[in-house]
């Protein structure tokens, strides 16, 4: 694939209309035989990447008074605007850009402080805040007490 497609349009699969883009106008059988119906593909000026060929459709009237098409490539246009960052305030008051969320497993020092908590439960002492690791005072204090 090249980035660029001297094609593009639309079609309804199950019901939804999306656009669709291709280098060959033979695309349309490959649709067709893959359940989209309402296919409407047409050649480009020249060859443009996804986001520059709706660009251009929705600027040259393509979809005329078809609503739903319309939307579609409004709506594909507007997907491929990156979003603008979670602002937060910090500690001084000024707005910063929120940290990413954490996805995925739990650190080994987070397991170790859970099945710490675990077995100071299970031992009938006071756990630490639970899911989080104990502060420092905290782990000197417990070897000092120990």
């Amino acid at each position: 694939m090249t980035g660029t497609f001297t094609h593009a349009g639309v079609s309804r699969l199950n019901g939804v209309i999306k656009p669709r883009f291709a280098n060959d106008i033979t695309r349309v059988k490959v649709l067709e035989k893959n359940g989209h119906t309402e296919i409407d593909l047409v050649e480009l000026k020249y060859a443009m990447t996804k986001e520059e060929a709706v660009k251009s459709l929705i600027e040259a009237g393509w979809a005329g008074d078809r609503t739903e098409v319309s939307a579609a490539l409004a709506a594909y246009v507007a997907k491929g605007q990156p979003k603008a960052p979670a602002m937060i305030t910090d500690a001084e008051g000024n707005l910063v850009p929120a940290p990413a969320k954490k996805r995925g497993r739990k650190s080994n020092a987070e397991k170790a402080a859970i099945a710490a908590a675990a077995a100071a439960a299970a031992a009938g002492e006071a756990p630490s805040t639970e899911g989080e690791a104990p502060s420092t005072e905290e782990v000197v204090a417990e070897a000092i007490a120990a």
